[in-house]
């Protein structure tokens, strides 16, 4: 595993220069959302939800939202 690592892919499409020390809040979003989806990963329906970064509207509607 190691240390996090983000890509700004626009400006470094080489992937090159890790840049998750310079934004913290970006780097704590992708964390959560990973471990969100490891943690749920048998009960998460990707086909119905999408994945955790990016959930589709079915899932709010899952839960009554």
């Amino acid at each position: 595993a190691g240390a996090p690592r983000l890509y700004d892919l626009a400006a470094d499409p080489g992937e090159k220069r890790n840049v998750a020390g310079k934004y913290p809040v970006a780097e704590r979003l992708l964390a959560d959302a990973y471990w969100q989806m490891r943690a749920y990963n048998k009960e998460w329906r990707k086909w119905k939800w999408g994945n955790a970064a990016n959930v589709r509207p079915a899932y709010a509607e899952s839960f009554g939202e």
